[in-house]
């Protein structure tokens, strides 16, 4: 009877300990699957926050390029020729790099090519915008 009550207390003492060890697997499995949840949602998060700095960067750009647009509106009473001159400025080099601006009729007389030409030969320098706004208001 007493190697009964042994070997009864050993297989119960195994289920017991087999027992324990399901659960601790459980209890892994469940906070694995909870781990892994985590993971993907930061890694959502990160892609989320990844295209938003790519927006902003563009964006950025955008209005970059935009303020290096200056656009400037010409009356020339000797022609009776109204033009707007679009000056693209590169911030890093003016005044020392020549810029070439477009320049546009508006009204009246065309003389588009005589301004862009004549504004397109001015030398870079101190009052370069100002030199080239002059000559196309007084050409």
């Amino acid at each position: 009877m007493r190697t009964a009550a042994t070997s009864a207390r050993t297989k119960y003492m195994q289920y017991l300990e087999s027992e324990r060890s399901k659960e601790k697997t459980e209890a892994k499995q469940l906070k694995r699957k909870a781990l892994e949840e985590e993971i993907d949602f930061l890694k959502q998060k990160k892609r989320f926050l990844q295209m938003d700095i790519h927006q902003t960067n563009e964006k950025a750009n955008d209005f970059a390029n935009e303020a290096e647009k200056l656009c400037v509106e010409v009356l020339n009473d000797k022609h009776m020729s109204q033009l707007l001159i679009i000056f693209h400025v590169n911030l890093q080099t003016y005044p020392s790099e020549k810029i070439i601006p477009e320049v546009k009729h508006l009204n009246y007389t065309d003389i588009t090519n005589e301004v862009k030409e004549a504004i397109t030969n001015i030398e870079p320098g101190e009052n370069y915008l100002w030199n080239m706004v002059k000559l196309a208001s007084d050409l």
